[in-house]
């Protein structure tokens, strides 16, 4: 039998940790790249440290644009699992609303 997926409140309060655990591990690292970057150039120069900058830049704009992905991601997300959760809160209130439709001589 194939196996159902379901929605549960801790299943999101998992991935939402994930989710902004990675985040910040990214912005952690940028950071930590971007300050010993800017170390090395105090003493560093020459065309090996020019190249060497100018690749640094362009991988730190990617991991830049990468982090406010997940950002949006993360916000996306939060929307998600309340409309979710709203979905689900509305078909339990029209379910219930059948019983009595469905079942006229059932009291409930």
């Amino acid at each position: 039998m194939t196996q159902r997926t379901r929605n549960t409140e801790e299943a999101n309060r998992i991935a939402q940790e994930a989710m902004s655990e990675a985040y910040n591990n990214c912005r952690s690292i940028y950071t930590s790249v971007d300050n010993t970057r800017d170390q090395l150039r105090v003493s560093w120069r020459g065309a090996a440290a020019n190249s060497y900058f100018e690749a640094l830049v362009l991988w730190l704009e990617e991991l830049r644009l990468i982090t406010n992905d997940m950002n949006r991601m993360i916000g996306t997300f939060g929307g998600t699992v309340q409309q979710m959760l709203q979905t689900e809160d509305q078909a339990v209130l029209t379910g219930s609303s059948w019983i009595g439709e469905l079942n006229p001589n059932q009291s409930g």
